[in-house]
C-alpha cells in the first residue's frame, strides 16, 4: 500500500502486506496511528485492501472516489478495496487517526466479508467501544506480550463485528449497498423520517443518531443531494405542516404548535412569521371570515 505523506507530526504504523501476516482468514495489511500536521495530507491513492479509519482528534477531510466528507473525533470511515482515497488535515487542526487495513480469504461468516467488500464509502459515529478496541489492537502490534496471536485474533474479530453492528443499528439493508445508491437511499430515508416524525422535536442530531452517521456527514450529504441545509428543510416541513393545519381550521393555535413539533407557542409563532411573513393568528382569523 503506497502512500505519500507530507508534514506528518508522527506515524506509528506496521506495514505487513509483504510479511504475509494472517490472523485466521484475515490478512493484516497495515495497522497503526498517524497524526498529520495542519493542512497536511496523504495523497490520493487506490486502495489495495479494505480499510477502517478512526478519527481520534482534530478535524480533516476524507476524499473517497472524489466525494469529500468533513470528519471530527469519533467519526469512523469504512472503505473497500479498489476505491481512491485521500486524507487532508484541517488548516487549523492537526489530524490524528487510527488506520486498520486488511483483506479476507474465504472468511466466515460470509455476511461480514460481503459487507466490508461493498463499503465503497460508509461513515458512522463511535459509541466509544470501537475506539477502545482499536487502541488495544494497535498496542498488541507494538508490545511483546504473551499470547499475542490469540489476543490479536479476538480483537480483530470484535472490531469487525462491532462496526458491522454499529452500521446496522436502527437501519435497514440499504446501508450495505454501494455508496452511490446508499447516499441516495439515505437522503430519501431522511426525508421520510422527517415526514413521519414532524410532530416531534426532530433535530439534525436526532436524525444522525437514528441513522448512525455523524452530524457533519448527514448535513453535508443532504445539502449536496438536495441543495438545502437539513436544518432549514426540517423547519420548512414543520411550517408547511403547520400552515396546512391552520387552513383546515380544526385545531387551536396551541394544538397546531404542538403538532408542528414546538413546545412553546411563542417560539412557534415567531418561527412561523419569520418563515412565512405572516402570523398564525392572521391565518386563523382569515379562515373565520
Amino acid at each position: 500500500m503506497k502512500e505519500s505523506y507530507k508534514e506528518k507530526v508522527y506515524e506509528f504504523s506496521k506495514v505487513l502486506q509483504y510479511s504475509n501476516e494472517w490472523v485466521g482468514n484475515i490478512q493484516v495489511v497495515q495497522i497503526g496511528e498517524t497524526c498529520l500536521e495542519r493542512a497536511a495530507c496523504i495523497e490520493e491513492h487506490i486502495q489495495t485492501c479494505n480499510e477502517i479509519t478512526y478519527v481520534i482528534s482534530g478535524k480533516g477531510t476524507l476524499i473517497t472516489n472524489k466525494e469529500s466528507v468533513e470528519c471530527n473525533a469519533g467519526d469512523i470511515q469504512i472503505i473497500s478495496k479498489g476505491v481512491s482515497h485521500k486524507l487532508i488535515a484541517d488548516k487549523d487542526n492537526q489530524f490524528r487517526y487510527i488506520h486498520f487495513a486488511f483483506n479476507f480469504d474465504n472468511y466466515e461468516p460470509k455476511v461480514l466479508a460481503e459487507f466490508y467488500g461493498q463499503c465503497t464509502n460508509i461513515f458512522i459515529r463511535d459509541s466509544r467501544t470501537i475506539k477502545h478496541l482499536l487502541n488495544m489492537l494497535v498496542d498488541e502490534y507494538y508490545k511483546d506480550s504473551g499470547f499475542t496471536n490469540i489476543v490479536r485474533d479476538n480483537l480483530i474479530q470484535l472490531v469487525l463485528v462491532m462496526i458491522w453492528r454499529r452500521v446496522h443499528e436502527n437501519s435497514d439493508s440499504s446501508r450495505i449497498i454501494p455508496a452511490t445508491d446508499t447516499m441516495g437511499n439515505l437522503v430519501y430515508n431522511i426525508i421520510k423520517y422527517v415526514d413521519e416524525h414532524i410532530s416531534e422535536k426532530v433535530t439534525v442530531a436526532q436524525i444522525s443518531k437514528h441513522f448512525s452517521y455523524s452530524v457533519s456527514y448527514i448535513s453535508h450529504l443532504f445539502k449536496i443531494k438536495t441543495g438545502v441545509p437539513l436544518k432549514e428543510y426540517i423547519i420548512a416541513v414543520r411550517m408547511s405542516h403547520a400552515r396546512d393545519l391552520l387552513l383546515e381550521g380544526k385545531s387551536s393555535l396551541s394544538e397546531v404548535a404542538h403538532l408542528a413539533g414546538y413546545e412553546s407557542m411563542q417560539s412557534f409563532c415567531k418561527r412561523f412569521k419569520q418563515h412565512t411573513g405572516i402570523t398564525p393568528g392572521s391565518i386563523k382569523r382569515r379562515i373565520k371570515e
